[in-house]
């Protein structure tokens, strides 16, 4: 699966063709914000009495995370890359955790973290553009 079809099954995001004009930045700016709508659609999802949406939205935003941990570029900074990578790795596990504890606190550590990487990836966002 291509890129922008991949960000398209993730974040439910228009036609492929937008996704595929987007830059690598916006598709991750994208992913980002599609993690966040995931996790609290999933809290959402706990008060409710339909195991299958939690599992779905469970699902999903452990996706989007593996494919974040995929695309981090071996090339950039070797040690932004291990800590994104182990930084991603701990959200898979405290959403696992969360779901099999139905314990909300955990979903908001990651929202916690996840929000405060979206604000910095979309702090450079400018910087990106120009140097584009």
């Amino acid at each position: 699966m291509s890129h922008a079809a991949t960000l398209a099954a993730f974040t439910g995001a228009g036609p492929m063709a937008q996704a595929e004009a987007m830059s690598p930045h916006r598709q991750i700016e994208l992913l980002l914000g599609g993690l966040l709508t995931r996790i609290a659609r999933l809290r959402h999802a706990m008060r409710q009495p339909r195991p299958e949406a939690r599992r779905d939205d469970a699902d999903r935003a452990l996706a989007i995370l593996a494919y974040l941990r995929a695309v981090l570029d071996p090339k950039a900074d070797a040690q932004l890359v291990a800590q994104l990578d182990t930084l991603y790795r701990y959200c898979e596990a405290r959403i696992l955790a969360a779901c099999l504890a139905q314990d909300e606190a955990l979903l908001h550590e990651v929202t916690s973290l996840i929000t405060e990487i979206k604000q910095g990836w979309d702090g450079i966002a400018p910087r990106h553009a120009a140097a584009a």
